[in-house]
């Protein structure tokens, strides 16, 4: 019930209870909500519900013999004091105030506990009402999380475009990782390909005060490389140390790694074409801090590295490859010969002297056209043109360090822009002096803008869908709560009214009589109504007893609301996932006995939920008419709404959804996720 709702139900009774204190006792012990009744002067609990006896762990003579203060846990005695004059105010019932209860168990629990007097049997006492907030502020704190980690993929994702080199790169991403990821310490090390296959380390950053030289590590299967480092290079696999204090894994580095404050380590790997060719590592200060979500990110995070890493040793190999080249005599040619390459050569002064064919056609002239005009006024756009004469300058003075790959647009006879990827070299005549400039350029135009696109429309389609199930789910969270607290308190306020009322009739009301009775009777279907909705919107069968429990009572519903009997088949009846997982496949369990409803034609669906190894799958099958996944259209005339749906959902928590099907053979709906 909501707390407002809880309130003004609190104060009708306590209102009544001079006439009839049955009315008010009844309203306290059956709420939902946790209630404690206190003596305003000495803070002795004088009443517990039977909600509030659950949820602490105590027997009601156990509560009546403390005190608030006894289970209550704040940072001082002065805020249990502020709390307590709130209260006697009058105060405290018009907002809620955060506190931290201790349970039987000895478990601290959050609370937001709502506070006002009340007279009962003409003494004042104090009427609370206790609400569990641990649960939301722990995700609030995930959510906190999952924010951090992203902000920390943003920023070493730009890391990737901007180095230039790869020991920047690796520098950049190990300062991202712990000044806005918010770790220990993270370095990345290199497999060395020698007798002992040691790792070199190449960038660090974070805390580390000689931790890397006291580790010796090696990928080989030998003691020192059965460690995160090089289990994740030996086997292309990520490696997590959950727990160092108590890892046998960790065993030769733990004590070292404690001194400096490492509680937890991962050990990613930097793979290429199927093949590690280093690690990062990373060091946090919590135990148990890479979940799977985080270790998910992670994951990305060091693909996303080993690409950049790749690229840019790619672009020294080619500058490489572009420095042999221009040891030879007969260059122009040899460039003219490559396909699809634009060459330009310059003379001192900056004229074309040649340029091929590829360059005239992304240009947009006739070779003659271009022979002998300035490079920087025709062919470069304005804003661009003093800073890469500058530059031609400087290379045509012998400042050879001005020789390399470079990114610069052109501007084409339409004047259109192009973005090309150049390399420059030097011609020289036989004395050594400098004659010509020659410069290889790609056209990346489309490229980058295909590129740019990619990662903006994978980025908002992973933000959408986790958006999407987390609204969804909030969504469903608050409308069952708004109708168990809001409109489920007034229909038993307005109850109570009634049976008040009722009370008050004469025995020979005739009709007003009849009309309370067929009131009340309405008033119960209403009640049970508003129920079927509140477990349809949030099954509490999902929540207290897991997918398999909640599956046989969504099955029975389907089943009795549509004639169509469905079977549970669970292979392990205590299996429970995490509750995203759960949530996740419970809601594709539900969209495909929808689809059943009204596609299938069914007779019967088996719904069976198997482990196997470390695989949870969840199969739905009907033997009705079937249908072809690959042409399914919806009333709309969207191609398969529904399948898009459960497909998204599965994504979000890392499963993998699929269907097979086939005419007049009935349709199955199987989602896989790893335990």
């Amino acid at each position: 019930m909501s707390v407002d709702a809880t309130k003004a139900q609190i104060q009708e009774a306590g209102q009544a209870f001079q006439e009839d204190d049955a009315h008010y006792r009844s309203l306290f012990e059956s709420s939902y909500a946790p209630m404690l009744l206190t003596d305003p002067s000495t803070g002795q609990i004088i009443d517990a519900n039977p909600s509030a006896c659950t949820f602490y762990g105590y027997s009601r003579a156990e509560l009546m013999g403390k005190t608030v203060a006894e289970i209550n846990v704040l940072t001082s005695a002065e805020d249990f004091e502020d709390f307590e004059k709130a209260e006697c105010a009058g105060a405290a019932g018009r907002r809620p105030v955060l506190l931290r209860h201790r349970l039987a168990s000895g478990e601290i629990r959050d609370v937001e506990v709502y506070g006002r007097p009340v007279t009962i049997q003409g003494r004042p006492v104090l009427h609370s009402i206790v609400h569990d907030i641990t649960e939301r502020k722990r995700i609030e704190a995930q959510l906190h999380k999952v924010g951090r980690l992203l902000r920390m993929l943003s920023e070493c994702n730009h890391a990737v475009v901007r180095a230039s080199v790869d020991s920047e790169l690796l520098q950049e991403n190990c300062r991202i990782i712990v000044e806005v990821g918010g770790y220990r310490m993270a370095w990345v090390g290199f497999a060395v390909k020698d007798n002992t296959k040691s790792v070199q380390p190449a960038a660090q950053m974070g805390y580390e005060d000689g931790y890397l030289e006291t580790l010796r590590l090696t990928w080989a299967d030998a003691e020192r490389g059965r460690g995160p480092t090089g289990v994740a290079i030996r086997t292309g696999k990520t490696c997590v140390v959950k727990d160092i204090a108590h890892n046998p894994r960790y065993a030769l580095w733990r004590e070292e790694a404690m001194r400096r404050g490492y509680a937890a380590t991962i050990g990613l790997p930097l793979i290429d074409k199927g093949r590690a060719f280093g690690v990062l590592n990373i060091y946090a200060a919590d135990p148990d801090a890479f979940d799977e979500q985080e270790v998910t990110l992670l994951e990305e995070l060091a693909g996303d590295l080993a690409y950049g890493i790749m690229a840019l040793r790619t672009q020294a190999e080619h500058a490489r490859v572009e420095q042999a080249l221009r040891r030879e005599r007969d260059r122009a040619q040899q460039y003219l010969d490559i396909a699809g390459v634009m060459i330009v050569v310059l003379n001192r002064q900056g004229e074309i002297v040649l340029i091929n064919r590829k360059g005239c056609r992304i240009l947009g002239y006739e070779e003659k056209e271009l022979l002998g005009v300035d490079w920087f006024e025709s062919c470069l756009p304005p804003r661009a043109r003093e800073d890469v004469r500058g530059e031609f300058r400087r290379l045509m003075a012998g400042h050879l360090e001005s020789v390399g790959y470079y990114e610069a647009p052109v501007l084409t006879r339409s004047g259109v822009e192009r973005l090309v990827a150049w390399h420059n070299t030097i011609i020289t005549d036989e004395t050594g002096y400098i004659v010509n400039c020659l410069s290889s350029g790609e056209d990346i135009t489309e490229r980058r803008r295909t590129e740019a696109a990619i990662r903006r429309k994978n980025a908002h389609l992973r933000a959408l869908t986790k958006r999407l199930d987390e609204v969804e789910d909030a969504e469903r969270r608050r409308l069952a709560q708004e109708l168990h607290d809001r409109v489920g308190q007034s229909l038993t306020a307005l109850g109570i009214n009634l049976n008040i009322i009722r009370g008050q009739l004469p025995e020979d009301a005739g009709l007003a009589s009849a009309c309370m009775d067929d009131s009340l009777l309405l008033l119960d279907q209403i009640t049970e109504c508003i129920r079927s909705v509140m477990t349809d919107l949030r099954s509490p069968v999902l929540d207290d007893y897991g997918l398999a429990a909640a599956l046989r009572w969504y099955g029975a519903q389907f089943s009795a609301r549509t004639q169509i009997p469905v079977e549970v088949v669970e292979a392990n009846p205590d299996l429970r996932l995490a509750p995203q997982v759960e949530n996740a496949l419970f809601r594709i369990a539900q969209e495909a006995l929808t689809n059943v409803s009204k596609h299938a034609q069914a007779s019967q669906v088996v719904v069976s939920v198997e482990a196997r190894d470390d695989v949870i799958s969840m199969v739905v099958e009907d033997d009705g008419i079937g249908f072809d996944p690959e042409h399914v259209i919806d009333a709309d005339g969207r191609r398969g709404w529904g399948l898009l749906i459960m497909t998204e959902r599965a994504g979000a928590v890392g499963a993998r959804c699929r269907f097979e099907s086939r005419c007049r053979g009935g349709a199955k709906v199987i989602v896989e996720v790893a335990r």
